[in-house]
């Protein structure tokens, strides 16, 4: 008997070492049924099928190679099920759906290889679904969909090689919040609130390397919340907002290297809000508020090397903002709002050298506002605002050596400001208003040395101020309005050594107005006021210790449009309240003029004026000169005389006056023609 007893025995320790893996299987069928399973040891398999309300399940697997599926179906309602898996290559499998209702579903995987799927759906209502996965190559879904409302899914995944997927989407998609966080590599993220979604709220945080991540929230999506964090390397990330999209909210923040960002509110865009941040290198960030764009906030961040921003709120856009600010070098920013574009604001700031800022406000664009600001060496700066442009007002503003700004308001602009302020050296600003251009205002202002500034107002422009003020050495401005230019004024002034100005009006050039002053030495200033010409009024002032300074003034018609009756008149001052010598001023008037008027004034030594006057009409003239070695002769210098003519023989009057305090002689050469001339020469000092 004993011996018998410890064969059994043996017998039973033998069979317990060569154990099959476990299987069990429950099926349960009513409400409020509970059912329970726990397994320790590898390779078991678990099902669970449960028909009806109020249902309880729950798995708990240990150690390797486990499978699990629950099911709690036709029209679940009130239903948990809960599934534990430590080990290595889980499965898991949890399905509420059918109508489901306020059903729980809880899963965690701790191992490599797991797969896991949570399905809440066919008419998904009130449910709560949770997927905690930590080792390598997860899988992981979760579907709350077809007709879904007020779920909330979450999805957390620690290790390499992740995908989470979680879909509350199909149908209707209203009141449904996702959460889902990947740690580790290689992951990929997807989020769905799609098809009709409303209030839907959707989270997604990424931490690693190679990560992509999408929240799609979208086909006729008002008042969702989508945010995308990602850290690490090699990022993309997607959030889509759109057809038609109304009232949203998404943000974006990445941080690392290689990253690429895009966000969609667009088709029928309306008080939608987008902000993206990004922090690294070689980030790409794009947000697009477009097709039919109303009262949309866009805004981008990127802080680190080669990164390329854009703002896209276009297409019917009206009452936008845009902001977008890069720190860096070889940066490139753009930011669009046009194609019927109105009362809009765009704002850029660009930290670094090298870089590339674009703002387009154009095509039928009215009362938007632009500006852009650029802090560095070698930035462009370009704004648009054209093709039926009224009431936009542009800004530049960059500081540093060898920037470009460019504002063009253009193609029936009216009523446009533009203004560009540059500091620093070798700088190049220009301001372009033409093509029906009326009641504008351009205004440069460049501080530092070999700066250009260029204003351009032409093409039937009428009613236009431009304004260039330059301070430094070297500096080049210049203002042209022209091509039916008529009522314009423009001013330039510089301030500092050889620098050159030059203001152009012409063609239409009708009661229009052009100063210069210039505070240096070795100056050149020039005006030309030409074709059609009639009651144009031209002015240059040089002073402050000028010398070796040059004004030309030329006021010229055409007979190609007969001759006009109006009065042009020229002046130019050259020291009058300082010392300065060896200056030069010529007035040049005729060609198709009427009756002209000019008028010169020089102090100290060694000054040249010339003058030519042609017109119809009696032309009248008044120089003065103080110091010694001056001289008045016509436009070939010494030798050549002064010249007054009067195409139809009206009487000219000629004012000269010469006063000397002793040394070199001053010289005064005259000639007129035409009937009842007068001219008077006076000449005063004490000869040598």
């Amino acid at each position: 008997m004993r011996i018998l007893l410890t064969f059994l025995l043996l017998s039973c320790c033998f069979v317990a070492v060569q154990a099959q893996p476990n299987t069990s299987t429950l099926t349960q069928t009513g409400n409020a049924q509970s059912g329970s399973v726990v397994q320790g040891g590898t390779g078991q398999l678990s099902t669970i099928t449960q028909i009806g309300d109020s249902q309880t399940a729950t798995v708990s697997q240990s150690v390797q190679s486990n499978t699990v599926t629950i099911t709690q179906t036709n029209s679940a309602t009130g239903n948990m099920g809960t599934v534990v898996q430590s080990g290595t290559a889980n499965t898991g499998f949890i399905s509420q759906e059918y109508t489901s209702t306020s059903n729980v579903a809880g899963m965690t995987q701790t191992g490599s290889g797991n797969r896991a799927e949570i399905s809440q759906r066919d008419v998904s209502t009130s449910n709560v679904a949770s997927l905690t996965q930590t080792g390598d190559n997860n899988t992981g879904n979760i579907y709350q969909r077809s007709n879904s409302s007020n779920n909330a899914a979450s999805m957390t995944q620690t290790g390499n090689g992740n995908q989470g997927d979680i879909y509350q989407a199909s149908a209707i998609s209203s009141s449904n919040a996702a959460s889902l966080t990947q740690t580790g590599d290689d992951n990929r993220g997807f989020i769905s609130q799609e098809q009709t979604s409303t209030s839907n709220v959707a989270g997604m945080t990424q931490t690693g390397n190679g990560n992509r991540a999408e929240i799609s929230q979208r086909d006729v999506s008002s008042s969702n919340v989508a945010s995308l964090t990602q850290t690490g390397d090699n990022n993309t990330g997607n959030i889509y907002q759109r057809s038609p999209s109304s009232g949203n909210v998404a943000n974006m923040t990445q941080t690392g290297n290689g990253n690429e960002g895009d966000m969609y509110q667009q088709q029928t865009s309306t008080g939608n809000v987008a902000g993206l941040t990004q922090t690294g290198d070689n980030n790409r960030g794009f947000i697009s508020q477009e097709q039919t764009s109303i009262s949309n906030v866009a805004s981008l961040t990127q802080t680190g090397d080669d990164n390329k921003g854009e703002i896209s709120q276009r297409d019917n856009s009206s009452n936008n903002v845009a902001g977008l600010t890069q720190s860096g070098d070889n940066n490139i920013g753009d930011i669009y709002q046009r194609n019927t574009s109105s009362s809009n604001v765009a704002s850029m700031t660009q930290t670094g050298d090298n870089n590339l800022g674009f703002v387009s406000q154009q095509y039928t664009s009215t009362s938007n506002v632009a500006g852009l600001t650029q802090t560095g060496n070698g930035n462009q700066g370009r704004i648009f605002q054209e093709t039926t442009s009224t009431a936009n007002t542009a800004g530049i503003t960059q500081t540093g050596n060898s920037h470009n700004a460019t504002v063009t308001q253009r193609q029936g602009a009216s009523s446009n400001t533009a203004t560009i302020g540059q500091s620093g050296t070798a700088n190049t600003g220009s301001i372009l208003q033409q093509n029906s251009s009326d009641l504008n205002l351009a205004t440069i202002i460049q501080s530092g040395m070999a700066n250009t500034g260029a204003i351009t107002q032409q093409d039937q422009s009428r009613a236009n101020t431009a304004t260039l003020t330059q301070s430094g050495n070297g500096n080049t401005g210049a203002i042209a309005q022209q091509s039916g230019s008529y009522t314009n004024v423009a001013g330039l002034t510089q301030t500092g050594n050889t620098n050159t100005g030059s203001i152009t009006q012409e063609f239409s050039t009708e009661t229009s107005e052009a100063f210069i002053t210039q505070a240096g030495t070795s100056g050149a200033a020039t005006i030309s006021q030409s074709r059609f010409l009639t009651g144009a009024k031209a002015f240059i002032n040089q002073g402050a210790t000028g010398t070796g300074n040059v004004a030309v003034i030329t006021q010229e018609g055409t007979n190609i449009f007969g001759t006009l009756s109006g009065v042009n008149s020229a002046t130019i001052n050259q020291n009058l309240t300082t010392t300065g010598s060896g200056n030069s001023a010529t007035v040049v008037q005729g060609f198709g003029t009427g009756a002209n008027t000019a008028l010169v004034n020089q102090e100290d030594g060694q000054n040249t004026a010339k003058l030519d006057q042609r017109g119809v009409g009696a032309n009248t003239a008044s120089i003065s000169q103080t110091g010694n070695g001056n001289g008045v002769y016509g436009l070939g210098g010494v030798g050549t005389f002064a010249t007054q003519m009067s195409t139809v023989g009206d009487p000219n009057v000629l004012t000269v006056n010469q006063q000397a305090g002793g040394g070199v002689f001053n010289n005064a050469f005259v000639g007129q023609s035409g009937a009842g001339n007068v001219s008077t020469i006076n000449q005063m000092g004490v000869m040598p």
